[in-house]
C-alpha cells in the first residue's frame, strides 16, 4: 500500500513509535501518546556506490520507490534503490501473542533491516553500480535528545512536559494530561530509552550505529536492532493508590529488557509470526488485513497495564484524544477483540467497572482520565446504555467461556442494574425514559438524548432476557425471571406497535426537542423533534452479543430487524460509511462495523464496506494529516482512537459464528463461499495451533478440529 502515517505500540506499556510520513520524523515516547518527542530516524546504507537513507530524516535519499505494508504486529517500509542495485525492507515489530503476559508488556521493538541484491535491468533506470557489501547506519537525531554511547548500545534521554499539551489532529485542541508521583504533580518527566545492535555493533562519534554487511550467496543480508525503554516511577494513581507499569514485575531496568529481547529473539519472533498468521493466512481481503493491522496498533497505543506495591494489577484503555479510561461504551465495541483473542483482559475490566456502581444501579461511563483514575470524568451519565452494555458483555462472556464465575462475582450488581433499567420506565410502555442520554453525542437529540429511543429500548429488552437467564443459573426465584421477561415483552410490543413504520424502525417516540441543544454550538432547540421517524443504524445494536453466544432472544422480531438494517443502510449511506441517521451529518466507523456484523448474522453481506472505512483512514493519515485510527467523519473528531478494534468482529461475522460453551455447541453458517477463517476463540496459543473453518463449494471442513473436542458442531 502507499505510505501513510501509522504506529506500533506495546500492549499496556505505553511505549510507542508513530511514523509521521509527511514531516519525515518518528515520534517515540516511553510514556505513550501525546508524551512523545519527534526525532529524525537515521536509517540507511553507506556503500562505495553512494549513500541512501529512508525518508524519516534530512539525510540523502536515493531510493527509486518506496511503499509499505503491515501485519498485526509489524509495520514494514519497503525501499528500492535501482541506482545501487538493492532493495531494503525496514520492519518495526511490537511482538504480541495472547496468554503470554511477559512478552505482551515487554517495552521494546525489534527493528529488522533486510537487504536484497537486485541486478535485474529496468527500462527506466539502469543500475549504475551493483554493491556487494556496505554498512547499515542506524540511530536517532534530535535537539531534544541526549545521546550517550555505552559499550553495549546507545542511551537516549529526553524530558516531556505533562501539564498541558497542544495536540494537532483533524481538530486541534489542548489536552490536559497530568502525571503524578506520589500525589505530587510533575511538571516534567525524564524518559530513558536504549538502542542495541543485535549483531553487536557500536555507536560511532556521531552516536550512530555502523553495522557492516555482505550479501550472501542468495544475495541477502540482515541487520537488526532492539529499541527499548523502562520507567520505574509510580506514574498512575487509582483512587489515590500508586501503580507502576506492569513490566516492572518482570524487568528491573532497560538493560534487562534488552537482554530478554536479544536472548529470546528467535522464540519471540516465532510467537509473533504465529499471531500474524491468524489474519495473514485467512481469506480476508487485503483491505481487511490492512485495516485490522492498523486498528490493532491504534488500540495498543491506548492500553495501560499497571501494578501496585502489593501486586494488584489494573488494565485500562484510554479513549484516544478524549483520554477517558475504560469507557464502557467504547469497550463494549472493543469487546469483539477480547472475545476473539484475549479474554484475560475482561476479568479485571468487569471488576473495575463494578466498583463504580456503589449501590446506585449505575455503571459509570469511565474510570477516570489519563494516568489518574479516581472516578468518572465525563460530564454526563449514560445510565441505560452503560448498564445494558455491562449486562450483555458479561452474559456473552460467561456463555462463550462456559464459566459462570464472573456472573457469581457480579450478580448482585447485575440485579441492581436491572432494577434501575426496570424503574427507568415511568410511562408504563416499558421503554426507559430516564437516564437515556447516550454516547452518540454528535448526533441530533432524537438519537442522542431522546427519552424513549428504539436503540435503548431493544437493548433493554435484550438485557432483561439475559438477566432472566442468569437468574435461573443463580437459583433466583422464578418470579423474578418472569417479571423481567414480561417487561421485555412489553418493550417489544411497544416498539413494534408504535415505532415500526412499515419498512424501518423510527428513532424515538418523543415528539418535542424543547430544552435540548445542538452539538458543538450549544444552540437551544425547540419545536417538533427533528428526525424522530428517520432511518438510523442503531436499532440492532443490542443484538450482536446475544447472537454471538448462541442465545436467541424472545419477542425481538428478527425479520423486521433484517428489513430495517437493510433499508437504513441504503438511506444513510455516504462516501465513507453511514451517518447515524438520515439528517445526522456524522459517520462513526466503529458503529458502521458493528452494524455490518449485526447485518451478517441477520443475513446481509455488508462486509465489503471495509473498503470505505479503510479509504477514510488513508485520507486522514496522508497529505499532512496525522490522526492514526480516526473514528468520526463530520463535525466530531475522535482520533488516536482505540475503537477501530471493533474490526475484529469480522472473524465472527464471516462465519456467523455462535459459541455456547455452557451447552458445548458451536454453530457455523458461513456468510460467503470459498473462505478460510480462523476459529480464534479456540486457539492453543501456547502450542501455536489454530482451528480453521474452510468453506469450499458448499462443503465446510475444520482444520485442527481436535481443538474443538467435546463440542457439537452445527452447520447451517
Amino acid at each position: 500500500m502507499n505510505k501513510m502515517s501509522c504506529s506500533v505500540a506495546t500492549m499496556g506499556s505505553r511505549f510507542d513509535l508513530i511514523f509521521d510520513v509527511d514531516n519525515k520524523v518518528v515520534k517515540h515516547g516511553s510514556l505513550g501518546m501525546y508524551l512523545e518527542v519527534a526525532s529524525q530516524l537515521i536509517c540507511g546504507v553507506k556503500s562505495e556506490a553512494g549513500d541512501s537513507y529512508i525518508p524519516f530524516s534530512d539525510m540523502e535519499n536515493n531510493f527509486y520507490a518506496e511503499y509499505m505494508s503491515a501485519t498485526q504486529n509489524s509495520v514494514i517500509f519497503k525501499y528500492i534503490n535501482k541506482n545501487h542495485g538493492y532493495n531494503m525492507n525496514v520492519t518495526f515489530t511490537s511482538p504480541f501473542i495472547p496468554k503470554d503476559e511477559k512478552l505482551a508488556v515487554a517495552p521494546f521493538f525489534y527493528v529488522d533491516i533486510d537487504l536484497e541484491s537486485s541486478t535485474r535491468p529496468h527500462n527506466l533506470v539502469k543500475v549504475k553500480k551493483n554493491i556487494s557489501e556496505g554498512t547499515v547506519v542506524f540511530g536517532l537525531k534530535g535537539d531534544d535528545l541526549t545521546l550517550t554511547p555505552a559499550n553495549d548500545g546507545l542511551t537516549v534521554e529526553y524530558d516531556v512536559t505533562t501539564s498541558s499539551r497542544f495536540v494537532l489532529g483533524d481538530f486541534a485542541r489542548t489536552l490536559q494530561l497530568k502525571l503524578y508521583n506520589k500525589d505530587v504533580e510533575m511538571e516534567s518527566v525524564r524518559c530513558y530509552e536504549k538502542i542495541m545492535s543485535v549483531e553487536g555493533g557500536k555507536p560511532d562519534e556521531n552516536n550512530l550505529f555502523n553495522v557492516p554487511f555482505k550479501f550472501d550467496e542468495n544475495g541477502k543480508a540482515h541487520v537488526s536492532f532492539v529499541w527499548a525503554t523502562h520507567n520505574s516511577d509510580d506514574i498512575t494513581s487509582i483512587y489515590h493508590e500508586h501503580y507502576k507499569l506492569l513490566y516492572n514485575k518482570y524487568f528491573k531496568n532497560v538493560d534487562e529488557v534488552c537482554e530478554y529481547a536479544i536472548k529470546n529473539k528467535a522464540e519471540i519472533e516465532k510467537k509473533s509470526h504465529f499471531y500474524d498468521s491468524v489474519i495473514e493466512n485467512s481469506s480476508l481481503s487485503q483491505n481487511w488485513k490492512d485495516f485490522l493491522a492498523f486498528t490493532f496498533q491504534s488500540y495498543k497505543l491506548n492500553t495501560l497495564h499497571v501494578i501496585d506495591k502489593e501486586g494488584k494489577t489494573s488494565f485500562t484503555v484510554w479513549e484516544g484524544n478524549c483520554m477517558f479510561d475504560s469507557t464502557v461504551d467504547v469497550e463494549y465495541n472493543n469487546g469483539l477483540f477480547y472475545y476473539t483473542m484475549c479474554d484475560e483482559y475482561l476479568d479485571p475490566t468487569f471488576y473495575e467497572w463494578s466498583l463504580t456502581e456503589k449501590d446506585t444501579g449505575i455503571i459509570r461511563h469511565d474510570l477516570g482520565r489519563g494516568y489518574n483514575m479516581d472516578g468518572m470524568e465525563y460530564p454526563a451519565n449514560m445510565e441505560i446504555e452503560e448498564d445494558t452494555n455491562f449486562i450483555l458483555m458479561l452474559f456473552a462472556y460467561c456463555r462463550m467461556k462456559g464459566d459462570w464465575t464472573q456472573l457469581k462475582k457480579h450478580y448482585a450488581t447485575i440485579k441492581k442494574l436491572a432494577k434501575f433499567i426496570y424503574d427507568a420506565d415511568t410511562t408504563g410502555n416499558g421503554i426507559p425514559n430516564v437516564g437515556t442520554s447516550n454516547s452518540i453525542d454528535d448526533s441530533i437529540p432524537a438519537i442522542h438524548l431522546a427519552k424513549e429511543q428504539t436503540y435503548l429500548a431493544i437493548k433493554a429488552c435484550c438485557a432483561f432476557q439475559a438477566v432472566a437467564e442468569m437468574s435461573k443459573i443463580m437459583g433466583d426465584d422464578e418470579s423474578y425471571a418472569e417479571k423481567l421477561l414480561e417487561r421485555a415483552k412489553l418493550i417489544s410490543d411497544t416498539v413494534n406497535k408504535e415505532l415500526w413504520l412499515g419498512d424501518h424502525y423510527g428513532v424515538c417516540l418523543d415528539k418535542s426537542q424543547d430544552g435540548y441543544f445542538k452539538f458543538l454550538t450549544r444552540e437551544p432547540l425547540s419545536g417538533e423533534m427533528q428526525g424522530r421517524n428517520e432511518y438510523n443504524i442503531y436499532a440492532e445494536n443490542g443484538l450482536l452479543y446475544l447472537m454471538m453466544c448462541g442465545f436467541k432472544p424472545q419477542f425481538v422480531n428478527l425479520d423486521r430487524h433484517k428489513e430495517n438494517i437493510f433499508n437504513a443502510t441504503q438511506k444513510c449511506s455516504t462516501e465513507y460509511g453511514c451517518n447515524h441517521s438520515e439528517c445526522s451529518d456524522s459517520v462513526w466507523i466503529s458503529q458502521n462495523l458493528w452494524r455490518d456484523f449485526n447485518a451478517a448474522y441477520l443475513g446481509h453481506d455488508f462486509l465489503d464496506n471495509v473498503d470505505k472505512y479503510w479509504e477514510f483512514q488513508k485520507v486522514m493519515n496522508t497529505n499532512g494529516k496525522l490522526n492514526l485510527f480516526i473514528d468520526t467523519v463530520g463535525e466530531n473528531s475522535l482520533w488516536y482512537y482505540p475503537r477501530g478494534l471493533t474490526s475484529m468482529g469480522v472473524l465472527y461475522a464471516m462465519l456467523r459464528l455462535k459459541i455456547n460453551s455452557i451447552d458445548k455447541v458451536i454453530e457455523i453458517a458461513p456468510l460467503r463461499s470459498s473462505i478460510r477463517i480462523p476459529l480464534v476463540f479456540f486457539a492453543d496459543w501456547k502450542n501455536q495451533k489454530m482451528p480453521w473453518v474452510v468453506e469450499n463449494g458448499g462443503s465446510v471442513t475444520i482444520e485442527n478440529s481436535d481443538l474443538l473436542e467435546g463440542y457439537s458442531i452445527i452447520y447451517k
